[in-house]
């Protein structure tokens, strides 16, 4: 098992650590743990970690040890997906006297993973004290199944999305959230 990290853990691969040879791809079990089937052997091994973002880790040097927690000291860096946004028509739409605004705040709350998919919620925030019309654009894994409270079109990893009639202008300091599931 592999826990405690921000984001959900996609796969887990392993090698004789000094092998150079390929990893092998741990089965992802129903109960969330990584399994070898046919065992890995004595160890030590070098672990690559996936997570539903497709950022990696790698680990060398990793021994075997079976009903231990073993802390690794690494973490997967936070995912800050690029925000973007544009005003309203109108004067609602002017912020401040430069006319500057900031882009949405968006913050991922994944919702469930499993071994071919996730879901994930996403809070979308107006840092601004004028009313923003958001959009946003997220690089994710997978090829997204449905979604949620957004207009979404993806291009490869890259996902865009926006709000709909009800939740695309949010007032200065407001925040709303959509949500999607993706395939792996």
């Amino acid at each position: 098992m592999v826990g405690g990290h921000p984001d959900p853990v996609a796969a887990v691969a392993f090698r004789p650590t000094g092998s150079g040879t390929g990893y092998t791809t741990l089965a992802r079990q129903a109960y969330d743990y990584f399994l070898a089937p046919s065992g890995m052997g004595a160890g030590p091994f070098d672990l690559r970690i996936t997570d539903v973002f497709g950022q990696v880790l790698d680990l060398g040097g990793v021994p075997l040890t079976v009903t231990t927690e073993l802390p690794l000291g690494q973490q997967f860096p936070e995912i800050l997906p690029t925000g973007s946004s544009s005003n309203s028509a109108g004067s609602s739409g002017s912020s401040g006297s430069s006319g500057s605004t900031s882009a949405a705040v968006i913050a991922l709350r994944p919702i469930n993973d499993w071994a071919t998919g996730y879901c994930t919620n996403v809070d979308v925030s107006n840092p601004n004290a004028t009313p923003l019309t958001w959009s946003a654009t997220l690089t994710i894994s997978g090829t997204v199944s449905s979604s949620w409270n957004a207009t979404l079109s993806q291009s490869g990893n890259t996902l865009t999305a926006a709000g709909v009639d009800w939740n695309k202008t949010l007032a200065a300091g407001a925040t709303t959230q959509f949500g999607f599931c993706a395939n792996r």
